[in-house]
């Protein structure tokens, strides 16, 4: 697929429709600037303005079309399971972040990846042959100021995995490396310029 850039506007859509679930209201259009149909990994990413904690988060690694941004931010607003659902009220403290993910490719060691460029996916078995999984996007080992080994260590952690992140496990694990486009949009940007509804 063709990479798209993120877009304010599509930042501000996920507000309009979180906003209008939490009011028991249809969901508004996806804005005519964004192809519905249109497939592409994203991920809705609500933060608390300005220290950047974060809220909730959802998305795909699978290519979907665009038309489900607005699923992920009710997803990402009510049904992240490590938050409680989020209030209208809080809403004028939160950012809103789209990512649009591309150029993936398996990393030829669990180590051969970029902070702050690449975001990763892990997949491992554990001796027992479950298989787990857990991804981090491009700025969070960054912005947590993470090193590659304890990004790897809490994504292991993420996973659900219990045990030891031992040489064993590092040299089995598949790394996919990933890059995405990113915009966000603070909810005070969105009411200022693109507020539509009431």
């Amino acid at each position: 697929y063709v990479q798209i850039p993120a877009t304010p506007e599509m930042c501000a859509y996920c507000f309009e429709v979180v906003i209008a679930h939490l009011q028991g209201r249809p969901a508004p259009p996806l804005p005519a600037n964004v192809n519905p149909e249109a497939n592409h990994p994203l991920f809705v990413t609500f933060s608390q303005t300005p220290d950047d904690a974060l809220r909730g988060c959802i998305g795909s690694l699978r290519a979907v079309p665009m038309a489900r941004a607005g699923e992920y931010a009710v997803m990402a607003a009510v049904k992240d399971q490590r938050f409680s659902p989020m209030r209208l009220d809080e809403l004028p403290g939160l950012t809103c972040s789209v990512s649009i993910l591309h150029d993936f490719e398996t990393a030829p060691s669990a180590m051969d990846w970029v902070i702050g460029e690449h975001g990763i996916i892990i997949n491992f078995r554990s001796d027992r042959g479950d298989r787990y999984n857990a991804t981090y996007l491009p700025e969070v080992a960054l912005e947590h100021e993470m090193t590659h080994q304890s990004a790897l260590q809490s994504l292991v952690k993420k996973s659900g995995y219990r045990g030891a992140m031992d040489a064993k496990l590092l040299s089995q694990m598949e790394v996919t490396r990933y890059k995405s486009t990113k915009t966000k949009l603070t909810y005070t940007e969105y009411f200022q310029k693109y507020r539509t509804g009431s």
